[in-house]
């Protein structure tokens, strides 16, 4: 327990960007992409642990950061804009009324 204490002492507060791709069907039934949705929240952002960034490098994936959001304010977002840069969620991790978002730095294709 004293493990799981230790580590959220090490976030600070910041607002981040939560980005949701709208995609629409048109008259024919062909997949439309409209201006993704783009929701503004309070965060408590942190650093990537070791374990949990070479776990990340071994996947392919460039772990950058951990940012932890009211669950309310998440609705499947896969991409977070935090301090002018672009990320990707590449896991996450509900924790009570929170989510715990793993962001990766090289964005690539929405799915």
């Amino acid at each position: 327990m004293a493990y799981e204490y230790t580590r959220e002492n090490n976030l600070r507060d910041s607002v981040c960007t939560l980005i949701k791709k709208n995609v629409a069907l048109d008259d024919d039934g062909v997949p439309v992409e409209n201006e993704p949705t783009k929701t503004e929240v309070f965060c408590r952002v942190g650093s990537i642990y070791e374990k949990e960034f070479y776990d990340a490098m071994q996947a392919g994936i460039k772990a950058q950061y951990k940012v932890v959001v009211f669950a309310g304010d998440y609705h499947d977002e896969k991409v977070v804009e935090m301090e002018g840069n672009t990320y990707s969620v590449y896991r996450r991790y509900y924790t009570g009324d929170n989510i715990e978002l793993y962001l990766r730095s090289d964005v690539e294709t929405w799915n």
